[in-house]
């Protein structure tokens, strides 16, 4: 019995040192901090780290858009087309559409 509990210890113990980062050492895990020695080394490791996060998504975002760009506008095969107006067809909407009092008048009559 004391055999299992001190072989669960020492995993544990091993698993603190090795596996789990720690707050207070930046992240890093105290065998990698012991390894490296430094502490300006490991801010330098942990700026590179950040910066490196900070690009991904930037990455991300530039190689979609550039996969999109086909896809925006125009008809499909045929590139794209010409920037429409959005208020270019405005008067022929709103002379088409009812006025406002008639179509209360409407509902009440429902």
């Amino acid at each position: 019995m004391k055999y299992r509990r001190a072989k669960k210890l020492g995993r544990y113990i091993e698993y603190y040192n090795q596996s789990r980062p720690h707050q207070a050492l930046y992240n890093f895990t105290p065998a990698h901090v012991h390894e490296v020695n430094n502490k300006s080394a490991l801010l330098q490791e942990l700026n590179e780290m950040k910066s490196k996060t900070r690009e991904r998504p930037k990455a991300y975002w530039v190689q979609r858009s550039q996969e999109l760009q086909p896809l925006m506008g125009g008809c499909p095969g045929k590139g794209r087309g010409e920037i429409v107006d959005p208020g270019a067809y405005r008067e022929e909407i709103f002379d088409r559409q009812q006025p406002d009092f008639q179509k209360a008048s409407d509902r009440d009559q429902k």
